[in-house]
């Protein structure tokens, strides 16, 4: 039950900060922003890819000497 009054709360308190808040829309939109960024992190970027590639070679390299 608190949570259920909790969530009308946070609801109104955004509907005053933002009185052109659309339920529907934003929180659609909002739910399409956060699964868009939760993709983007299932797989690692390449410029990181890259790097930790460098750093094992040099590694591997300095264990070899």
């Amino acid at each position: 039950m608190s949570l259920i009054k909790e969530s009308v709360d946070t609801l109104a308190a955004t509907k005053s900060l933002y009185p052109s808040f659309n339920l529907d829309k934003d929180c659609l939109a909002w739910l399409h922003e956060e699964q868009m960024y939760i993709s983007s992190l299932q797989c690692e970027p390449e410029i990181e890819h890259i790097r930790i590639t460098y750093l094992q070679a040099i590694e591997h390299l300095e264990h070899a000497e």
